[in-house]
C-alpha cells in the first residue's frame, strides 16, 4: 500500500531518519483516499458557488423575505433527504 504524509513530528526522539519515519503521531492517510477527498472538496465548492449565485437570483426577483423562507424550506428538505 502507498501513504501520503508518511513524515510528521516523531513522538519520541529517533537516533536516524529510518526511525523518525517509522515513529509517527498522524496517521497515515492513502493516496486514494486522499484524492476522494480533493474530488469532494471540489465538487462541494461548485454547489456551494451556484447555491449562492441562485439565491441571489432567487433575492432579487422575490424578494428578501420570500426568498428566505423559499431557501431555508428547500435547504429542510434536502436535509431531511439525507
Amino acid at each position: 500500500m502507498s501513504y501520503m504524509f508518511q513524515e510528521s513530528y516523531p513522538i519520541i526522539k529517533a537516533t536516524s531518519l529510518e526511525q523518525a519515519e517509522k515513529i509517527t503521531c498522524l496517521p497515515r492517510v492513502r493516496k486514494e483516499h486522499a484524492a476522494l477527498s480533493m474530488i469532494l472538496a471540489l465538487l462541494t465548492g461548485i454547489t456551494i458557488s451556484i447555491m449562492i449565485s441562485v439565491n441571489g437570483h432567487l433575492t432579487a426577483y422575490a424578494g428578501p423575505y420570500l426568498s428566505a423562507v423559499f431557501i431555508h424550506i428547500v435547504g429542510t428538505a434536502f436535509a431531511s433527504l439525507l
